[in-house]
């Protein structure tokens, strides 16, 4: 099958969208040879492609999601509740009074 323009004409330019869809192909085995003769891309041109799909979807995963600022607020949440629990602990007072566990967060007021 030759891979054409709609004008039995190769591009001069493969899009990326068209590229990555050669490389989808790849990747579902079909022969890099036929690809090859099909598009009249070399073999060794359709490997970097491959290639570099790869390393863009592995840079895809690797990417964190969400917002970094929310992440690091929710740290510092944390560390501030374990800190003032440490201080509770080794306070005189702590040995009478219970402190309430919504101070921490750890339940919601009116709620049990």
């Amino acid at each position: 099958m030759r891979e054409t323009n709609g004008t039995n004409e190769l591009p001069e330019r493969w899009s990326a969208k068209r590229k990555a869809e050669i490389v989808l192909r790849l990747l579902q085995g079909e022969d890099l040879g036929g690809i090859s003769r099909a598009t009249q891309v070399p073999p060794t041109e359709l490997e970097a492609w491959r290639r570099a799909y790869l390393a863009g979807a592995e840079m895809g995963l690797k990417k964190r999601t969400g917002d970094p600022a929310e992440r690091e607020l929710v740290r510092t949440r944390a560390k501030l509740g374990e800190t003032m629990i440490n201080v509770w602990n080794d306070s005189p007072e702590s040995n009478f009074v219970e402190l309430p566990q919504f101070a921490f967060g750890l339940v919601t007021p009116g709620i049990t």
